[in-house]
């Protein structure tokens, strides 16, 4: 049964995600909750990315490289985007990653009435948009290495770059003119730069 908006949490409130998930959220709320903090992605006060159409030609764009890579057969495997909720440890629940990779072990365990994805992905993609702060991004792409995510990616369309975040590795960046490898995680994947943004 849901719950009425009065209530609801508000941005800032720290909640289990039992206690979230108790709120019976319908999949249209705007309330996500990220290692145990309230945000609400609607409310312009808060801290939340604000797209553009940079950001969602971006998405497009690798959803569908992504796709016509897991065509080939690489690797059984689901591409989603469009904010993928994603239940990533029984401590972290994210519903806001842009672009993401998942197994299909790991999609077929998804149960029809539970809106999110519970399990790691094997590549996180985030792409920036004008209201995103520098510290939101590293604590968030922490926070996906943490949960055990294999590869993250940072996307920047104001500079056409790719920053590729692995755990034990230090980052590299990416600019159009190179390509961008899945490594083991992505066997055969192989996405130019430029075709991100063009």
């Amino acid at each position: 049964m849901s719950v009425t908006t009065t209530h609801l949490p508000k941005s800032g409130d720290r909640m289990t995600l039992e206690e979230f998930r108790a709120l019976n959220l319908p999949e249209e709320s705007s309330l996500i909750l990220l290692n145990g903090v309230v945000y609400d992605e609607a409310d312009e006060s808060t801290e939340m990315t604000r797209r553009n159409h940079l950001h969602s030609f971006a998405e497009a764009n690798l959803a569908y490289l992504l796709n016509v890579w897991r065509r080939s057969g690489h690797r059984k495997c689901r591409v989603y985007a469009g904010e993928v909720g994603c239940e990533l440890t029984g401590q972290i629940l994210s519903v806001g990653i842009d672009v993401a990779v998942f197994d299909e072990s790991v999609v077929q365990k998804i149960s029809g009435e539970f809106p999110y994805i519970i399990g790691v992905p094997l590549l996180a993609i985030e792409i920036l948009s004008p209201s995103d702060k520098t510290s939101e991004i590293q604590r968030k792409v922490d926070l996906y290495l943490a949960a055990g995510v294999s590869m993250v990616w940072v996307v920047d369309t104001h500079f056409k770059t790719v920053i590729v975040h692995q755990d034990s590795h230090v980052p590299e960046m990416f600019a159009t003119g190179s390509s961008l490898s899945g490594g083991a995680a992505l066997p055969g994947l192989s996405i130019p730069v430029a075709d991100i943004f063009s």
